[in-house]
């Protein structure tokens, strides 16, 4: 009886583990892909600039 009371025991510690660690991994990747969206958004914007102060600049050589 006792053994079957630890064993139980150790079940619960073990579900209650792997139930963490998914929750854990789950979190892991959405921050991941939120950080590779950020990263993108940002560079995406910074070409943006760049081409926009391309024809800015070309703009300017044309008044002048």
């Amino acid at each position: 009886m006792m053994n079957d009371i630890r064993g139980n025991a150790n079940l619960a510690h073990k579900a209650h583990w792997e139930a963490k660690t998914g929750k854990l991994i789950e979190k892991n990747i959405v921050r991941n892909r939120l950080d590779d969206m950020r990263r993108r958004q940002a560079a995406n914007l910074e070409q943006r600039k760049a081409r926009l102060a391309e024809l800015l600049a070309a703009e300017d050589r044309i008044y002048e």
